[in-house]
């Protein structure tokens, strides 16, 4: 998990990338991988996130699209 004023940013098991309102508790936008979320980290543009199959994702938030992926030696995911 990663907050990033307002917001908050989750991933787990379940293999989504979720974008909570902390003050409302609701989720506004849900992004998705193939497989278990390991981290994810957000900003007032970007949510990046990576799965255990070592793929990490760009998403722009407003927009709600994938900018970016690339994978990583899974050695180097966290």
């Amino acid at each position: 998990m990663d907050l990033c004023k307002n917001r908050l940013v989750s991933g787990g098991r379940d293999c989504q990338v979720k974008v909570w309102d902390v003050d409302t508790g609701k989720c506004l936008k849900t992004f998705r991988h193939k497989d278990p979320i390991l981290a994810t980290r957000i900003n007032d543009t970007y949510i990046v996130s990576s799965c255990e199959r070592g793929l990490v994702k760009v998403w722009h938030i407003a927009m709600a699209q994938l900018v970016k992926n690339f994978s990583l030696p899974h050695q180097h995911i966290c």
